[in-house]
């Protein structure tokens, strides 16, 4: 999805308040995403 926007993974992480690190990470399959809230 990023890259289809053309952004690039610190212009997303400035959009998102998120670090690149953190992104790449998450792109590796390194880090799985987990609910602040949980139901």
């Amino acid at each position: 999805m990023r890259k289809e926007q053309g952004l690039t993974q610190i212009e997303l992480g400035a959009k998102t308040d998120l670090s690149q690190v953190l992104i790449s990470d998450y792109e590796r399959g390194r880090f799985a995403a987990k609910p602040r809230y949980p139901h």
